[in-house]
């Protein structure tokens, strides 16, 4: 049995992999996101992208502004593949705090999933 730490473990290894053609997603990943591993992991990668897409909103309620918010920074750190630096300037935070929202986002996403 798995614990929902492990599988966030798994999601933070697979954003770190999300354009490695060489990377081999684990079986608890694949199965929660419902991909075959005989696909291998572009399937686990798209999947994982359109996942973070959902995150954005459009309209500025507050409770969306965290969804914005957190869409931005995996958007940011993982679609576009910036650093944690460029990231937290573009977003105007300190690394330190795009470190704490990026934990939060990733927990996010995990329970999406």
């Amino acid at each position: 049995m798995y614990t929902f730490e492990q599988f966030r473990q798994e999601l933070r290894d697979a954003l770190a992999h999300l354009y490695d053609p060489d990377y081999e997603p684990s079986t608890l990943l694949a199965a929660v996101i419902g991909c075959d591993l005989r696909d291998g992991a572009g399937p686990v990668q798209s999947t994982l992208i359109e996942t973070i897409k959902t995150l954005a909103v459009a309209s500025g309620a507050a409770e969306e502004d965290v969804s914005q918010r957190l869409y931005d920074v995996l958007h940011r750190r993982f679609v576009l593949r910036r650093t944690q630096r460029q990231a937290a300037e573009q977003l105007h935070m300190s690394p330190r705090h795009l470190r704490r929202v990026q934990r939060e986002a990733t927990h996010a996403l995990a329970r999406m999933l």
